[in-house]
């Protein structure tokens, strides 16, 4: 059976899977590849904490959605997946801009995958890393495709 990404293309995982999160906090994919993509995130209000910065739990999400689309891309088209394990280390406050999140699977086996994800600011300074582990099992997906 052929991979999402093998099925659907480049553009698929947006136009096959959008999901309610992307709009809240205005992630859009930027690069999506086999085993990797690319999502912007601006630092707009609506994600902010109460000092001015971007809430960490935001750019857990960015981090954890292209991770999670990267994944999206080796799969096969009926199976499910889903975050297990996150882990995200902050090395940047940051108050503007864009940021910027690439998410690459660095191992799949039968039933779990391994990522890693760089999230950078629109300097291009990084400012978080991430790794997440995702379960991975065969059957119907509940989106469309």
């Amino acid at each position: 059976m052929a991979t999402r990404f093998e099925r659907y293309g480049e553009r698929g995982l947006a136009a096959i899977l959008p999901s309610p999160i992307w709009d809240l906090v205005g992630m859009k994919l930027v690069a999506l590849s086999p085993g990797q993509a690319t999502l912007e995130m601006p630092a707009s209000p609506q994600i902010m904490n109460t000092q001015g910065m971007v809430h960490g739990g935001a750019t857990s999400t960015l981090a954890d959605t292209a991770m999670g689309a990267a994944c999206w891309t080796l799969v096969e088209d009926n199976a499910l997946f889903t975050t297990i394990e996150l882990k995200v280390s902050f090395l940047k406050a940051v108050r503007s801009g864009t940021l910027t999140a690439t998410g690459t699977i660095i191992r799949q086996g039968r039933s779990a995958a391994f990522a890693e994800c760089s999230v950078t600011d629109g300097e291009g300074t990084l400012i978080a890393r991430a790794s997440c582990t995702f379960l991975l099992q065969a059957g119907a997906s509940p989106a469309a495709g």
